[in-house]
């Protein structure tokens, strides 16, 4: 080693004193032992951010990757480039960064062959952070290097921390976003089945009282029935006592009791009370026979082939009550294929539509709803038409979102028209409104007749 390979100064370092027990760790990594000697004197006493530094000592490449295995936190590393040979320095340098992998010490390499630094590509390539000739190291300078290259370290060190921090709070963040969205599902749901419940409700109120209607006619024809029964029964016993008398007088009392009764009135009246009475309990087998094929109750996997206007009709029957008696519905069906679908799924769809446009119109005295069908390439479609108030601009985008209604506070939850829309995607179809203000609203359905079929196909092309 030559002699001017450290210069001590004759100013004074400013030192501060070491007040914490987590010292920096440096490794001088050179093959000379004087080297190592003069640089622990040089260091001695010195802190960075009141911490002490530690020095370790490595003697050739091989033991200076001991060292950093037995401490990835060494902070700084002072590399002698030609130790066993002359690419010793950039063979450590290559395993600390690409081996290791460790990025966070800062290495300085330092030569004692002046004029042999090497080329700005070499020092980019290896991640090397300073290159020191060992002549121009005097003591000031020596630790200026360790100052700057703890300052640096030091600023990884931050930036990983709040790396780890920030990785921490999104994962925080996520977590709770998780088990919001996972809340706000199990609420939507709730709310859905709420809407649901609603809707069956309203339909039930509407089915008991078309149910009522008949079955009240049937109850008063059965009582008058009854009545008759027991007038013609008495008519026939007073036939019967005169069939036993030898004397035709007896006829008499029969004509009397025909005449008490109104027995013509009776014999007129009672096909009639019979006539009406079927009338009656076959609009109630009808309600009956609605409900099932609105209903038809099955697994959310329960596809089946079915015809769309059964249900359609099935619908506005159930809702008879729903609609009003000054509103004109009017049908135009189309020559439409059965499809494939969940039928209880779009029965509620065109209940929501349907109930949507009853609404609308129900405060005029000419209310009128149109729906109407057809076939469009390999999908069938619906719409329901009203006459009514129209949706506005600024509305139209958002009638299909969830919880959005113009509806007076308690007469909607904004979901009917946001569950035609899900159950309509469910069924690989879409939904869409047009509307003009004071002209009325369109919805139009549009559903593939072989919806599975075209998922399969599909996924076999993915």
């Amino acid at each position: 080693m030559s002699d001017d390979f450290l210069l001590f100064s004759s100013e004074p370092l400013a030192v501060q004193t070491a007040s914490t027990l987590n010292p920096w760790k440096i490794l001088a990594v050179d093959d000379q032992q004087d080297v190592h000697s003069v640089t622990r004197l040089a260091l001695s006493g010195f802190s960075f951010e009141n911490r002490p530094v530690h020095i370790l000592s490595a003697y050739s490449g091989a033991q200076a990757v001991q060292m950093m295995q037995a401490h990835p936190d060494i902070a700084m590393m002072f590399l002698d480039v030609v130790m066993e040979n002359a690419q010793a320095g950039l063979d450590v340098v290559r395993t600390v960064r690409n081996t290791l992998h460790n990025s966070m010490v800062r290495i300085v390499l330092r030569t004692g062959q002046p004029g042999q630094a090497p080329e700005h590509t070499v020092v980019i390539e290896y991640d090397i952070n300073d290159y020191k000739e060992k002549t121009e190291l005097t003591q000031q300078k020596l630790v200026s290097c360790v100052a700057a290259a703890l300052r640096g370290y030091r600023d990884l060190l931050n930036l990983e921390a709040s790396r780890q921090s920030l990785a921490l709070a999104q994962q925080l963040l996520q977590q709770a976003y998780t088990e919001q969205k996972t809340l706000i599902h199990q609420r939507t749901e709730l709310l859905i089945q709420s809407e649901k419940l609603a809707s069956v409700g309203q339909l039930a109120a509407g089915v008991a009282h078309e149910i009522n209607t008949p079955m009240g006619y049937v109850h008063s024809n059965i009582g008058t029935l009854e009545g008759y029964s027991q007038d013609m029964f008495r008519i026939l016993d007073a036939y019967a006592l005169a069939e036993g008398a030898s004397d035709r007088k007896a006829y008499s009392a029969v004509h009397q009791i025909k005449s008490e009764v109104d027995y013509e009135l009776m014999r007129a009246d009672i096909p009639a009370l019979l006539s009406e009475t079927r009338e009656g309990v076959e609009r109630v087998s009808k309600i009956a026979q609605d409900l099932r094929t609105f209903s038809q109750v099955g697994g959310v996997n329960d596809w089946q082939f079915v015809e769309l206007h059964k249900g359609i009709d099935s619908t506005l029957n159930l809702l008879r009550n729903e609609i009003s008696s000054k509103t004109r519905v009017t049908k135009r069906y189309g020559d439409i294929p059965e499809i494939e679908c969940i039928p209880a799924e779009l029965n509620q769809v065109f209940m929501n539509l349907l109930l949507n446009a009853a609404q609308a119109v129900a405060e005029g005295d000419g209310g009128a709803i149109a729906v109407n069908t057809g076939v469009e390439g390999d999908k069938v479609w619906i719409e329901v038409t009203d006459n009514g108030p129209g949706i506005s601009t600024e509305n139209l985008p958002r009638v299909f979102d969830p919880f959005f209604t113009t509806k007076p506070i308690g007469r909607g939850t904004g979901l009917g028209l946001s569950m035609a829309f899900g159950i309509v995607r469910q069924h690989g179809g879409d939904i869409a409104v047009t509307s003009v203000i004071g002209t009325g609203s369109t919805f139009r359905v549009r559903l593939p007749i072989r919806p599975l079929q075209e998922q399969r196909r599909h996924e076999h092309a993915i």
